[in-house]
C-alpha cells in the first residue's frame, strides 16, 4: 500500500464515524421532539377537558346551592382545577404569560375546597358566596371559550403546538416573552378583567396586599438596629 493510502483510509473512517454520529444525533433529536410535541398536545387537550368540566361543575354548584350534593360537586371542582393547573404548567409557555390564568385555576379549586369543608361542617352558602361562585363560573366560561377557539385553530391548521414550542425556545434564549404564544397572552389579559377574589384561603387576592404590622413607621439606622437586636 502506498504511503498516502493509510492516512486516506483513516480519514475515510473518521469521516464515516462522524457522519454516523451526526445521523444518530439527528435521529435522537427528532425522536425527542416528536415525544415532547406529543406530550404538549396531550397537556393542551387535557387542559381543555379539565376547564370544560370546571365550567359544568360550577354551573351545577349554582343550580343546587344548599343541597347536600354541594360537597361532592365542590370536591370535584377542586380536583378538576388542580388537574387543569398541572396541565397548564406542562405547556411550553412562560409563567409570565399564564400567571393570571394559573391563579384563577388555583383560586377556583381552593375556594371550592374551602366551601366543601364548610358545607360538610353544616355551614350553608351565603348570598355573597353564591355571587362569588357566579363570578368563578363566568371566568371558567370565558376561559373555556378562549381555549375552544384556540383548539379550533389547531384543528384547522392555523395554529400548532409547534408554534408554541418555538416561542418558548425563543423566550428561553431572549429571557423575555415573545409574541408567538399570543393566544395565551390574550387569554391572560381577559382573565385580568375579572374582580379579585377574597376568601379564607392561601390564594386569596387580599394576601398580595398584606402590609407588615410589626415594623412600625419609625426608620432606624444601623447602630440603632444593632442596639435593638442586642436588647432583644
Amino acid at each position: 500500500m502506498k504511503r498516502w493510502g493509510i492516512p486516506a483510509l483513516i480519514g475515510v473512517l473518521l469521516f464515516a464515524a462522524v457522519g454516523a454520529w451526526a445521523y444518530k444525533e439527528h435521529k435522537d433529536r427528532t425522536m425527542l421532539e416528536v415525544f415532547m410535541n406529543n406530550r404538549y398536545q396531550m397537556s393542551f387537550y387535557n387542559l381543555i377537558n379539565r376547564v370544560q368540566n370546571m365550567e359544568v361543575l360550577l354551573a351545577k354548584s349554582l343550580a343546587v346551592a344548599g343541597d347536600p350534593d354541594d360537597t361532592i360537586i365542590f370536591s370535584e371542582i377542586w380536583l378538576q382545577s388542580e388537574g387543569a393547573r398541572e396541565n397548564l404548567t406542562q405547556l411550553p409557555v412562560s409563567s409570565q404569560v399564564t400567571a393570571r390564568t394559573a391563579k384563577f385555576l388555583a383560586q377556583a379549586g381552593d375556594y371550592a375546597r374551602v366551601k366543601a369543608r364548610e358545607i360538610n361542617n353544616g355551614q350553608p352558602l351565603t348570598e355573597e358566596e353564591f355571587n362569588t361562585l357566579n363570578t368563578l363560573y363566568r371566568q371558567a366560561e370565558q376561559l373555556n371559550k378562549e381555549l375552544y377557539n384556540m383548539e379550533a385553530r389547531v384543528s384547522e391548521g392555523r395554529l400548532s403546538i409547534t408554534d408554541i414550542i418555538r416561542g418558548a425556545k425563543e423566550e428561553l434564549q431572549k429571557g423575555a416573552p415573545t409574541n408567538r404564544p399570543q393566544d395565551f397572552q390574550s387569554i391572560d389579559r381577559d382573565m385580568q378583567g375579572f374582580p379579585t377574589l377574597i376568601y379564607d384561603g392561601p390564594f386569596s387576592d387580599h394576601l398580595d396586599r398584606v402590609q407588615p404590622v410589626g415594623l412600625g413607621d419609625t426608620t432606624v439606622n444601623s447602630d440603632d438596629a444593632r442596639k435593638i437586636a442586642r436588647e432583644f
